[in-house]
């Protein structure tokens, strides 16, 4: 009885121990399932925002809403030594209508860098009259942008997925119509000129789909002056008048982005 005892004692023993050999120098194991890869969307940029933003072309249209400050002045010579001085300030609203094109590159870090170009097209105008109760000298003052091109180097950062941040940097390149109009003889003094200024603005970005987004966004525009001078008649005497028109803008604008 004792020796197939011992037999199985022993067999058990060189079981456990083979066993032991065999898990510290590393037996074969189980394959363990593994996880399907996460397809890459090459050239999409930001993981997050995904499929809502990436880097590519785009466009749109904005309409808006504009303030305008206005300073004229006007230096009238009665042709006699005698020299007038007025000014006056206009604060005028309208509406404004825009449309743009531009390009981004969306970083893996949710960084856009892009830039973009727009035509600006508005109704507001700056009217004053100037009176000279001493002198044949009543003058009408305007001045309206005629047209306005905003090219823009724009940055901004996606969060929550459909929402970006953006700032522009823009040069204001505006056509200006400075009028005066010498109402006792019904002379018309025209003065345009191009006028080159800086236009910052701040706007938020919502993807609605992944072609489509709403944006709103709201700017400034900084000009110099438009200045004319020319001759009129004051009772038969050479009189002079000069006069200059300033304008700066603040705008409200919301449009529709669609992604190229």
């Amino acid at each position: 009885m004792q020796r197939p005892i011992k037999k199985i004692v022993l067999t058990a023993v060189s079981s456990m121990l083979l066993a032991t050999n065999l898990y510290a120098n590393g037996a074969p194991q189980m394959p363990v399932e593994q996880p399907a890869p996460v397809p890459v969307c090459v050239g999409c940029g930001c993981p997050d925002a995904i499929p809502f933003y990436k880097t590519g072309f785009y466009g749109g249209a904005q309409l808006g809403y504009e303030y305008m400050h206005t300073k004229l002045k006007a230096h009238f010579d009665n042709g006699s030594g005698v020299t007038y001085r007025r000014s006056g300030t206009e604060e005028t609203s309208g509406l404004l209508a825009e449309v743009y094109a531009g390009y981004r590159y969306l970083y893996s870090n949710c960084m856009m860098l892009g830039f973009e170009l727009g035509g600006v097209f508005n109704t507001n105008a700056a009217r004053e009259r100037l009176n000279y109760p001493n002198e044949p000298a009543n003058f009408k003052l305007r001045s309206k942008r005629l047209f306005g091109i905003i090219p823009s180097v724009v940055v901004g950062k996606v969060f929550q997925e459909r929402f970006m941040v953006y700032g522009k940097a823009g040069l204001a390149i505006s056509g200006f119509e400075s009028k005066i109009e010498h109402t006792n003889t019904n002379q018309q003094y025209t003065k345009d000129k191009t006028l080159v200024g800086f236009a910052p603005s701040l706007g938020l970005e919502y993807a609605v789909t992944t072609s489509a987004s709403a944006r709103f966004e709201l700017g400034g525009e900084f000009y110099g002056s438009t200045k004319k001078k020319a001759a009129v008649d004051v009772n038969g005497s050479a009189g002079s008048v000069k006069f200059s028109a300033k304008s700066n803008m603040l705008t409200a604008k919301v449009g529709v982005v669609v992604k190229i």
